[in-house]
């Protein structure tokens, strides 16, 4: 057996022994093979996306009435823009990996995205889980966000054949809408050694000029995409571990950059028009004696800033390989710096190179001094705080992440459950942030937050009905604060400090349940007042994320 067919199908033995309720319970199955198919679809999407394990099993849709989608990743809606990623798996039993990708499942996949571009087309059966995501897409595309798909093909073998090029082809499927992928055994390797670093060789155009500037070094020079195309096909995501960003698939930015790669005069002048690549690494080294076409050596490179950009080029190059790129440049920015000296510079630079749209942030925010202090309020009451995404264990129950701990804090304390459920990707920029973590806020307002969203969460994936319970959770964790704080008796959010945290816990722990169904009655009340409760999951949807229900609760 090849050896990455080996450490995936390993992988998978395990991953079915710790999730095996899930498989059973949740997506219903009781086949062996077919939890180990269902496996394979979840490493999938945990490793493309880099997700907790919580996370990558929400996504999961695999069962009967799938529709020929076994995972749906929703993205959130950026400048009237969305990704939704759809995943289908076929995972055959035979080890060696020389099994094509079949065209049959690839016309389901295709009819499926037909009703989902469509907000008013009759859809075809589907089971709960997969849904409620897609009237959640669909509710989006009605309210005028634009989709742009992602469908990634996976499996232990090869890529499709002609016949499934043929078949997507003929789908005619708007090209600057949807993106096809294929994810196998090789690719779920190559994202896994994301510790391993880049060290190679990158061969410049024309001049270049190096500085020395404040005890560092930095490099602008002229990079042929066509070998910034080979850099990305060597490494595909290991590229992008420092930035902040992840590749969001066709919407119009990187439809820009491929209209303007697949015209000549894009081409010719494309240097000038795109931004260019900032890179940084800890050492490079070039020929000095030689005036031009340096060849760089780099250790530990990494881009942390234009990985749109590079994959964007990586893939037209790869589907319209006929053309003549020879010409074609990009802008490289290289600096050499000390990782463990100059961390917070790094962070910085990746910041202000990524501040132009909404971006993920809360790698940067981590070093925050209001971060700090949380971590040690909420350590000196028995839970850690994992303010970073790669601190050391801190797993289960007391364990709390940042990105939690911010859609569960302005939630339930700053009663903006339609903005925590929107705009995720944004709580890390102005003025959510500031919001969020004012001042005023505390260790014990953070944990009883995040305790009272996973008590939500946890009976939404536990529970059918009722029927808006898939897009309530942060309207009911925000009700159950409200009775929380009423229990204790206390008047305001600010007055919940660690001297009555004990007493919160207690009361939490009595009143959970009952807490919790007064919530899911209030908004049900809320909602048949409205005359929204019988109407479809499409207009639910596009209810919580409105203002007018939260009006009506308040």
């Amino acid at each position: 057996m090849d050896i990455n067919l080996g450490i995936v199908d390993q992988r998978l033995t395990k991953l079915t022994e710790v999730h095996q309720d899930f498989f059973v319970d949740s997506l219903h199955l009781k086949d062996a093979a077919r939890q180990q198919a269902a496996a394979f679809v979840f490493l999938c999407v945990k490793t493309l996306f880099d997700l907790t394990d919580e996370d990558a099993l929400d996504c999961l849709t695999e069962g009967g009435d799938d529709a020929g989608i076994d995972a749906i990743h929703v993205g959130d809606p950026k400048n009237d823009e969305f990704t939704i990623t759809l995943f289908q798996g076929k995972y055959n039993q035979r080890d060696d990996g020389l099994s094509e990708f079949g065209e049959n499942a690839i016309v389901q996949v295709i009819s499926t995205l037909r009703t989902l571009f469509d907000p008013d087309a009759k859809l075809p059966p589907m089971n709960c889980r997969l849904l409620v995501r897609v009237e959640e897409v669909r509710s989006l595309i009605a309210d005028g966000t634009i989709p742009s798909f992602r469908v990634v093909l996976c499996n232990n073998g090869r890529i499709w054949n002609v016949k499934g090029r043929q078949v997507i082809d003929a789908a005619q499927l708007p090209p600057n809408q949807v993106a096809w992928e294929h994810m196998n055994h090789n690719r779920i390797v190559q994202l896994l050694q994301s510790q391993k670093p880049i060290n190679d060789s990158i061969q410049l155009a024309g001049e270049a000029v190096v500085e020395h500037f404040a005890y560092r070094r930095v490099l602008v020079g002229k990079l042929p995409i066509t070998e910034l195309a080979v850099l990305f096909n060597r490494y595909d995501n290991l590229l992008l571990e420092r930035n902040i960003r992840r590749y969001l698939g066709n919407n119009r930015v990187n439809q820009n950059i491929q209209e303007s790669l697949l015209s000549a005069e894009g081409r010719k002048n494309f240097y000038f028009f795109n931004n260019g690549i900032t890179a940084i690494c800890d050492k490079f080294r070039h020929n000095e004696g030689q005036k031009s076409g340096w060849k760089i050596l780099v250790e530990n490179f990494y881009i942390i800033n234009g990985g749109q950009t590079g994959r964007t080029i990586e893939e037209t190059l790869r589907m319209h390989a006929s053309e003549d790129y020879s010409q074609t440049y990009v802008l490289l920015r290289l600096y050499e710096l000390e990782r463990d000296q100059d961390s917070d510079l790094i962070d910085r630079i990746t910041y202000a190179t990524n501040n132009q749209s909404q971006v993920e942030l809360h790698d940067l925010r981590s070093n925050d001094a209001i971060q700090k202090k949380l971590e040690l309020a909420v350590k000196d009451l028995g839970f850690e705080y994992r303010r970073k995404r790669d601190s050391a264990g801190g797993r289960g129950d007391r364990a709390i992440s940042l990105r939690v701990a911010a859609e569960a804090l302005l939630a339930v304390w700053q009663r903006g459950p339609n903005k925590a459920r929107l705009y995720r990707s944004s709580l890390f920029l102005e003025p959510h942030y500031g919001r969020i973590f004012n001042d005023s806020v505390n260790g014990a307002q953070l944990i009883l937050a995040v305790q009272l969203f996973r008590t939500v969460e946890t009976e939404r994936k536990r529970r059918e009905n009722p029927r808006f319970l898939p897009y309530a959770s942060h309207f009911l964790a925000m009700l159950m604060g409200q009775e929380l704080l009423k229990g204790l008796g206390l008047l305001r959010v600010q007055d919940l400090t660690h001297k009555n945290f004990a007493d919160a816990e207690t009361f939490l722990d009595a009143n959970r349940d009952r807490i919790y169904e007064h919530a899911v009655a209030t908004v049900e009340a809320t909602l048949k007042k409205s005359g929204l409760l019988d109407e479809s999951l499409q207009r639910l949807s596009g209810a919580f994320r409105g203002a007018d229900l939260l009006r009506s609760l308040k």
